[in-house]
């Protein structure tokens, strides 16, 4: 598997295969940040009709050198429709570029 589709606002993983503990946790986190962060900006709930992250990783050459470390190679695509249906996509780079 290549790429992962994590449902912020419905809390749900796809493929179903990536549904581990870590992660499931993670996306349970991921939510109460999302919320907060919506709260922060006086902005409601109600005004967001998705928010998704779509992680895709890359399996030809999957890891980096960071610091002696090896890191996963991946892209990062965030998406929040607005409840005018406008898309709003945001790409997120690795914590260490």
């Amino acid at each position: 598997m290549d790429s992962i589709v994590i449902d912020i606002l419905g809390s749900s993983i796809k493929p179903k295969v990536f549904e581990i503990p870590v992660i499931e946790q993670s996306l349970n986190d991921l939510g109460k940040d999302f919320e907060r962060h919506l709260k922060c900006g006086n902005i409601p709930i109600d005004n967001i009709c998705s928010a998704t992250a779509s992680i895709v990783f890359n399996l030809e050459n999957p890891h980096i050198g960071a610091s002696g470390d090896e890191l996963e190679k991946y892209d990062c695509l965030v998406e929040i429709i607005d409840k005018n249906k406008k898309s709003h996509e945001i790409t997120v780079k690795e914590w260490w570029r």
